[in-house]
């Protein structure tokens, strides 16, 4: 393999991992302002502030599934790289096209894989379930 595939390849696993980073880096803020909107419950006693921690949640969750389909859009790109064989597409040395491998991976398929979903399914849940006793007990 030549070096310039080598450097290629090692391009595209560092957007890969940028892509993980960043993924792991909205579950983490999810967390921070669920909490930060709970607190703000606690200060204020409004009951409303707990729907409001959904928005963030929601928002975050599709998010996290657009940084999926990108991470493993560029995982096709590398795996389309590393193959040498007539049947692989071509592209050009050092093109970093994610939209060039259309895949069966769908941005769908990234939004209710269990990385996302269950995660996201699992905080508004808590919301939810959390208003409803709030509200109906108070």
């Amino acid at each position: 393999m030549s070096k310039e595939k080598l450097k290629y390849l090692e391009f595209i696993q560092n957007t890969i991992t940028c892509m993980q980073s960043n993924s792991f880096q909205i579950k983490k803020w999810t967390v921070y302002l669920v909490s930060a909107i709970l607190l703000i419950y606690i200060l204020t006693s409004n009951n409303y502030f707990i729907l409001l921690a959904v928005f963030p949640a929601f928002i975050f969750s599709l998010l996290d599934a657009y940084y999926l389909t990108q991470e493993h859009r560029f995982c096709e790109l590398y795996n389309n790289v590393t193959e040498v064989s007539e049947n692989t597409k071509k592209n050009k040395l050092f093109e970093m096209r994610s939209d060039f491998y259309i895949s069966s991976y769908s941005y769908f398929k990234a939004f209710i894989s269990a990385t996302v979903l269950l995660f996201y399914v699992a905080i508004i849940t808590f919301l939810v379930i959390l208003f409803m006793c709030v509200y109906i007990y108070i």
